[in-house]
């Protein structure tokens, strides 16, 4: 019996050191070899000479390196723009430079600005449809996957520079016009991909009036980027199109869009775009998009007509278990799970920027998206959008120039677009002249008393008091400024919504309104929250525009007898007609007792009616409503 147990005991030892190189006998299904690193479960099933994922790594040699066979592996290399850019654009003898140049040991420098496409395209997606489904369908494009286009720029700065443009070119454009910008390369961490080299970028712009985008430039970087670090490539381009300075920057806030056109990976003897061309061939693209990053992976569902995968089947391949779906609805995705409670309109949810849920973009198909079964053909879109995400996506912008603006003899109102009350306003107002006449009036009563009667008196022989006011009008003509103590012109300018006037200044006071004052003297308005103002409703056209009123005053003209007093007050036209002579000034046709001023008339005593005097002032605003979903 001894005998009998030794012998099981060297031939559990046996089986033991008889492990195969795959794990395959590793019945814990522990998935670790000899030395305790991770290896993944080898799918059963799977072909270890095929390639599921088409990443020209074959099955077995990706189970043997330890990656998933049904996720494919390709060298990430994240582009990003520098915050500093430069526009200069001239003619025989004009310039104009825009320069946004920040220290990089300033707070305010971020390395790295700017996001792919489908990052906006599925946040405004979600938008769109949020408070009617978690489900949408759509075609997306391959630029949607590898285009970064530039943030949208600050609201303030791009209209106060719209302005300084215009000031100086006016209808004459600038016959040249010359970009500088910085981009920001990185090779993400990998063991799989150590280096590639030569990286081919383009830039591009979207051209409004075909509705295509048209290539800026292709820039060729003829050298190794290693993983781990940040590569910054100066691009400068010449002769850039008028429209991107005038269409796209200036009326839209927009800029340009890089790519990443291609580059070599010498390990594997291939081209990105090569590698990539094959990984779609058997893939579903299926992105990740949170608060956090935006991921973008391929998951193998294999080639042939009958290659599919099931929902759940791709997302197990991405997070194994990491996920929660129920009722045939994503619930969680790693840390993120839906618990933003319901809304009917985005604004209610606009502060809630800690919570979130989850929105699914898929191919045109028409089943729910958990039953279809997907292939290479289709895309899927998981995005995880907070309240705050959801209700800032813009719907449209409405943008506008007015190079010179005034009051006219009263008052003019300049429509500027429609708002609803989930929106923005921000008006750059651009100060120019004010002129007109400045009425200077000056007391000079006449008293007259019998005997002595003090130092504001005449000693004579009657007894009379004649008020008299003259008014003197001074023209001028001076710079405007909008001055912060709100003084002077401020106070003739109103907001207009749906005909309803609201003074700058009372809205301020309500803090409906905010203002500001940048270096050179402009003030910005911004309304963050037009329903501050007045009640705005979802399913009308509200009409917001900007009143300018012009200061104007009908007033007597030279000297005025107002008032009459004492025993001999009767004399006081005489007294006033010969006074005005030495003044040499009229008399005001207002005056009191006028009829016993005509006689004075025919020897030459001029009389003048009340006139109207004006002090208008004029400058130039750009606008931008930003209308978001709702």
């Amino acid at each position: 019996m001894k005998n009998l147990l030794c012998i099981f005991l060297v031939l559990g030892i046996s089986a033991c050191a008889f492990k195969s190189k795959d794990g395959a006998n590793d019945p814990t299904g522990s998935g670790t070899d000899g030395g305790g690193a991770y290896r993944a479960p080898r799918p059963l099933g799977l072909d270890p000479d095929g390639d599921l994922d088409g990443d020209l790594v074959t099955n077995g040699q990706e189970y043997q390196l330890g990656r998933k066979p049904e996720v494919a592996d390709l060298p990430v290399l994240q582009v990003a723009f520098l915050q500093n850019y430069k526009i200069v654009a001239k003619n025989e003898s004009k310039s104009f430079t825009l320069d946004t140049k920040v220290a990089q040991n300033s707070p305010d420098f971020r390395y790295r600005v700017g996001s792919l496409f489908i990052r906006d395209h599925a946040l405004e997606t979600a938008a769109s449809v949020g408070k009617f489904s978690t489900h949408t369908r759509g075609t997306i494009t391959p630029n949607d996957l590898s285009w970064v286009k530039y943030p949208e720029i600050d609201q303030q700065y791009f209209q106060s520079k719209a302005l300084e443009y215009q000031k100086i070119f006016g209808s004459t454009p600038p016959n040249g016009i010359s970009l500088l910008f910085e981009n920001n390369l990185r090779l993400k961490p990998s063991r799989l991909f150590p280096s590639i080299k030569n990286v081919v970028m383009n830039f591009y712009y979207y051209d409004y009036e075909t509705e295509n985008y048209r290539l800026l430039k292709q820039e060729v970087m003829n050298k190794n980027f290693m993983p781990g670090v940040n590569e910054v490539v100066t691009v400068q381009v010449d002769n850039v199109p008028l429209k991107l300075l005038t269409e796209n920057y200036f009326k839209k806030g927009e800029f340009i869009i890089s790519e990443i056109a291609d580059f070599e990976i010498p390990e594997m003897g291939v081209t990105y775009k090569q590698l990539l061309a094959s990984v779609k061939a058997k893939c579903l693209p299926i992105i990740i998009n949170t608060p956090r990053e935006l991921e973008v992976s391929y998951v193998g569902i294999g080639g042939g007509d009958k290659a599919e995968k099931t929902f759940a089947e791709v997302l197990s391949a991405l997070y194994e278990k990491n996920y929660i779906v129920e009722s045939n609805e994503v619930k969680k995705i790693g840390e993120f799970e839906n618990n933003l409670p319901d809304f009917t309109y985005l604004k209610e949810v606009r502060e809630k920027d800690k919570i979130g849920k989850w929105f699914i973009l898929s191919s045109p198909f028409n089943e729910h998206y958990s039953d279809h079964r997907y292939t290479p053909q289709d895309h899927l879109i998981l995005t995880y959008a907070t309240g705050r995400e959801l209700a800032q996506q813009t719907e449209e912008k409405l943008h506008g120039i007015w190079d010179d603006v005034s009051g006219g003899d009263s008052f003019i109102v300049y429509p500027f677009g429609t708002l609803s009350p989930n929106s923005e306003v921000h008006l750059e107002l651009y100060p120019g002249r004010v002129k007109g006449e400045r009425l200077i009036v000056e007391d000079r009563d006449y008293h007259e008393r019998p005997g002595s009667c003090g130092r504001n008196c005449i000693s004579g022989i009657l007894e009379m008091d004649c008020m008299v006011k003259v008014n003197f009008f001074q023209p001028f003509d001076e710079a405007l400024e909008f001055k912060k103590s709100l003084e002077g012109e401020i106070s003739a300018l109103k907001i207009v919504i749906n005909k309803e006037d609201f003074p700058l200044r009372e809205l301020l006071e309500k803090k409906a309104v905010t203002l500001s004052w940048n270096s050179v003297g402009h003030l910005h308005i911004a309304i963050t929250d037009p329903s501050l103002i007045t009640e705005l409703h979802e399913s009308e056209e509200n009409l917001i525009a900007l009143k300018v009123e012009t200061k104007s005053e009908v007033v007597f003209q030279g000297a005025k007898l107002y008032s009459v007093g004492g025993q001999h007050g009767q004399f006081c036209p005489s007294v006033l007609a010969n006074a005005t002579r030495a003044w040499r000034v009229p008399v005001s046709e207002s005056s009191i007792l006028i009829e016993q001023f005509r006689p004075f008339q025919a020897q030459g005593m001029i009389v003048l009616p009340d006139k109207t005097y004006y002090q208008r002032f004029n400058f130039a605003f750009s606008s931008l409503i930003t209308n978001f979903h709702n």
